[in-house]
């Protein structure tokens, strides 16, 4: 499926397994949410925002950490290693 057969605004999330660089697996959430490519343009090209959610297990959770990874051929496969923070 591709974007353009998608409307703005379209969220999708979907259980997801995250691995470390260490091997370790984590469960997690992957979504995907479709915006316009250019909010000032008149065009209905739509563009895919995939992101990852880690949920806490803390008894007394922090603020959320926020980590976006981007560019071409950043694929939902190397989200896990595209910074050594984990």
């Amino acid at each position: 499926m591709s974007a353009q057969q998608d409307s703005a605004g379209k969220l999708l999330v979907e259980p997801y397994k995250f691995k470390t660089y260490e091997g370790k697996e984590y469960d997690a959430e992957f979504g995907k949410l479709w915006v316009k490519e250019n909010r000032t343009d008149t065009s209905k090209r739509l563009i895919q925002l995939s992101f990852v959610v880690l949920k806490t297990t803390s008894a007394n959770p922090a603020p959320p950490i926020v980590f976006l990874a981007g560019g071409p051929r950043c694929t939902r496969h190397r989200h896990g290693e595209s910074a050594n923070l984990f």
